[in-house]
């Protein structure tokens, strides 16, 4: 059976070619970078060069590249490192829908004693501007807003937030893991202070991100050990993984001329397809703006777990929900947060592709779907 991969936004599969350059290094490649030795100098120059790489490719210093373990890390890294920073406790503001390795840090800067504003986003899952200027006080040190969202792929308004935090000189920090490849990151200017992207989600390999820090940005670390990356991270880091997550972004930065337009096809043909043979269907999030190639649908009368379940047996792979620890399946809280009742969050499911996916998948997908569903709604009468 030929499987067909729909769930990007959780992960992606790792390009051959970034593949092809890592394995060099994988065989060979294995030094230390903490080292002085000839082994270890090889290494340190593979990491360097890839740094380098990454900086030209996002037009960023050397020294404003932090090379993290994924983007957890690197979000962590971006809340705990500037709140510890401060000396004293201060405000942080964030949206209701930002990934759990946000959430739950901030939930651990409420423990720690910072005040925290979650903000609630509109029936497409977006962020207004108005709320956060409405909500930022005298303490707020830090604002952090997701880049897209990975429920609905909803591109939050980054470009007007930002500037409001660099009006009243508070820090500016935006979880990017989802857009690189997808959309241009705006580095260049003044507006983002920190940014985190992880390799895995533009087709790198899993166990590497790195945070962003544009130059004169206070941070302290939050784990310790060694004075690698400027102290801020110990850990001698992986020469290898760190090579693939630089071929792999500088892909992602060559193909978003073509791969964007595929994307936005491929993703119309399968919303057209889908609505063609399912009466009923509804869209979650943004009819516009959202990243290429991604779709948030809710099947009225139908459950999502069995269905994603069913779907996986045709070979048929999407996303649905939020795991929990029994490994069920619970209603997405970025649905939720957006209104949805808990019944439609659980009869949701999340499309989401890449430049692997084809219109031959597509087609085939929008086939699986319709037989599927009728199965399971004959068995529901």
């Amino acid at each position: 059976m030929n499987r067909i991969y729909l769930d990007n936004s959780t992960t992606t599969r790792l390009d051959p070619l970034v593949l092809e350059e890592m394995l060099p290094l994988l065989q060979a490649g294995w030094g230390s970078t903490a080292q002085i030795h000839s082994f270890g100098r090889e290494a340190r120059k593979a990491l360097e060069g890839a740094r380098g790489r990454i900086v030209q490719t996002l037009g960023v210093m050397p020294e404003e590249i932090i090379f993290t373990c994924g983007g957890t890390e690197a979000n962590n890294l971006a809340l705990l490192g500037t709140a510890r920073s401060l000396g004293y406790k201060g405000h942080v503001i964030t949206s209701q829908v930002e990934h759990p390795s946000v959430l739950e840090t901030i939930k651990a800067l409420q423990a720690e004693g910072h005040d925290v504003t979650l903000l609630p986003v509109g029936r497409e899952g977006l962020v207004a501007p108005e709320d956060v200027k409405k909500a930022i006080t005298k303490k707020t040190f830090l604002i952090s807003i997701l880049f897209a969202e990975g429920e609905t792929g909803a591109l939050q308004p980054i470009e007007e937030i930002a500037p409001l935090a660099k009006e009243r000189g508070i820090l500016f920090h935006t979880d990017a893991c989802l857009a690189v490849g997808k959309v241009r990151l705006p580095l260049e200017g003044p507006g983002i202070d920190l940014l985190s992207v992880s390799a895995h989600k533009f087709h790198g390999p899993m166990g590497v991100g790195a945070l962003f820090v544009r130059a004169g940005t206070r941070l302290k670390p939050i784990l310790f050990g060694g004075a690698e990356e400027r102290g801020l991270r110990p850990g001698p880091g992986s020469p290898a993984l760190v090579v693939g997550m630089a071929r792999a972004m500088e892909l992602a930065e060559e193909q978003l001329n073509t791969g964007i337009p595929k994307l936005r096809l491929l993703e119309g043909q399968l919303l057209n397809g889908i609505k063609g043979v399912l009466g009923g269907v509804l869209l979650n999030g943004p009819s516009h703006a959202r990243l290429p190639g991604h779709l948030s649908l809710c099947f009225p009368g139908l459950e999502a777990e069995p269905l994603l379940l069913s779907l996986d047996l045709e070979g048929l792979a999407v996303g649905a929900g939020n795991p929990c620890a029994s490994g069920a399946m619970e209603a997405a809280t970025t649905l939720l947060a957006m209104g949805l009742s808990r019944e439609s969050a659980l009869s949701s499911l999340r499309f989401s592709l890449s430049r692997f996916n084809t219109s031959a998948e597509v087609v085939r997908t929008v086939k699986v779907l319709s037989t599927v569903t009728a199965r399971m709604r004959t068995v529901c009468v």
